[in-house]
C-alpha cells in the first residue's frame, strides 16, 4: 500500500509539469500561467460559496432535528475540491472542478467511498438504524460480546420530555 501511495504522490506532480510544459509551448507561458491562476480563482471563489450554503443547510436541517449526512458529503468533497484547485495545475483543477458539481460528489460518495465501507464492514443500515454485527475484542485481547447484533437508532426522538433530558 505504501508504494501505491508513493506512486501517486510522484505522478501527480510530473503530470501537472508535463501538462504545464505541453500547454505552455502552445499557447504561451505567461498564458498558461494566468490561466492556472485564472481557473483557482474562480474554482475556490465556487468552493467558498458552495462551502456557505452546505453550512447553511446543514444548520437549518440541525434545527430541525434532521440528519446531515449528505451535507457532510458535500462539505468533504468541497475541502477536497479546494485543496485540488489551490495546488497549481490543470489537472487538478480538472478533478477539484469535476468535485464541486453536487450529484457527482453525492454519487462517488455513496457509490465509492461508503460502499467500500460497507462492504468491508460489518455494518448495515435500515432506516435510520445502524446495526453492527460481529465479535469485538477489548483491550485485553477477550470477546466482549456475542453474536447477537447491536442496534443504535440514529433517528431523532421528538417525543422526549422534559425529565428525560435531565
Amino acid at each position: 500500500m505504501a508504494w501505491i501511495i508513493l506512486i501517486i504522490l510522484a505522478a501527480i506532480p510530473l503530470t501537472e509539469l508535463f501538462i504545464l510544459i505541453d500547454v505552455g509551448q502552445s499557447i504561451g507561458g505567461f498564458t498558461t500561467i494566468l490561466l492556472c491562476i485564472l481557473s483557482a480563482a474562480i474554482g475556490l471563489q465556487l468552493v467558498r460559496l458552495q462551502g456557505l450554503q452546505v453550512f447553511k443547510n446543514m444548520q437549518e436541517a440541525t434545527a430541525r432535528g434532521e440528519p446531515v449526512g449528505d451535507n457532510l458529503i458535500h462539505g468533504f468533497f468541497l475541502m477536497l475540491a479546494g485543496v485540488l484547485l489551490f495546488i497549481p495545475g490543470f489537472l487538478t483543477d480538472l478533478i477539484g472542478g469535476l468535485f464541486l458539481i453536487p450529484p457527482l460528489r453525492l454519487f462517488i460518495a455513496k457509490a465509492g467511498l461508503l460502499g467500500a465501507i460497507m462492504k468491508h464492514s460489518n455494518a448495515r443500515s435500515t432506516s435510520g438504524t445502524i446495526i453492527i454485527e460481529g465479535e469485538y475484542k477489548d483491550q485485553t485481547g477477550w470477546n466482549t460480546r456475542s453474536h447477537d447484533p447491536d442496534i443504535i437508532d440514529i433517528t431523532p426522538d421528538n417525543d422526549v420530555s422534559d425529565s428525560d433530558k435531565k
